[in-house]
């Protein structure tokens, strides 16, 4: 799925020349962040997230991957402290714009940060994905129950919101997504810190027996100091499967 979302998105961005800058915005563990890098060679990619622990993770696999001389990491809240960089070709958002309190001012600091021209993605899960193999199905299936019913609406229609706030050419892709993974690849680690996303959010629903199977899975720590799973523990494959849709838009050009 991100290999065709960022290959939609290198379409999107056809001003001259290549793409310098893109930000990874809520990077996460820095899979985009990584994928961003592959796909545009000749930029620097700033990956921008609230938690430290995620922007290490980012660190680390830039490193392994011989990317880090072309990512750095900052801690910042789109919020309240704006975007930390400016002329920016690509802004990269998944799975994080309706996080945001006022998603109208983010849009507009986000165009203010654009070189004129540039990209816009924002990426956001249809509903929830699945991650456990088919043994799992019902304990999953059990977990996807209490958080659809706490988040039925798990993300709005951006588009009206992405015309409003100013953006040009703004269109809509759906992505779909049926991969298996090992539980050691970025895939499995992606599919480790969704699922204890979802845990948390609907941790006080489920059955103390539920909560008891989710622990063991999620047990798995990459060290002693970390609240993250680094793989999900007695998971020999990791099958993810969900629908997502990708919108793009560009910011005005100069009159």
């Amino acid at each position: 799925m991100i290999s065709e979302a960022t290959g939609i998105v290198a379409a999107t961005a056809g001003r001259p020349g290549p793409v310098r800058s893109v930000v990874d915005l809520g990077a996460g563990t820095g899979t985009g962040t990584v994928a961003l890098a592959r796909r545009f060679p000749d930029a620097v990619v700033t990956a921008v997230d609230l938690s430290t622990e995620m922007l290490d993770a980012v660190r680390r696999r830039a490193d392994e991957a011989g990317l880090s001389e072309r990512v750095r990491t900052v801690r910042a809240d789109i919020g309240s402290d704006g975007l930390p960089v400016d002329a920016v070709d690509v802004v990269w958002a998944s799975a994080m714009l309706h996080e945001v309190p006022d998603p109208r001012a983010a849009l507009a600091t986000l165009r203010s940060a654009l070189a004129p021209g540039g990209v816009l993605a924002v990426v956001e899960m249809d509903a929830p994905p699945r991650l456990l193999p088919d043994d799992l199905g019902a304990l999953e299936s059990r977990l996807r129950d209490v958080t659809d019913a706490a988040s039925p609406a798990y993300h709005p229609d951006w588009t009206p919101t992405l015309v409003d706030s100013g953006f040009t050419s703004v269109t809509a892709h759906p992505l779909t997504v049926d991969a298996t993974y090992d539980p050691d690849s970025p895939g499995g680690a992606y599919a480790a810190l969704e699922l204890t996303r979802l845990v948390r959010e609907g941790r006080e629903a489920l059955s103390d027996e539920d909560r008891r199977a989710f622990d063991t899975i999620l047990s798995d720590r990459g060290s002693a100091a970390s609240s993250l799973p680094r793989r999900l523990h007695g998971v020999d494959t990791v099958h993810v499967r969900s629908h997502r849709t990708l919108w793009t838009g560009l910011a005005p050009e100069q009159p």
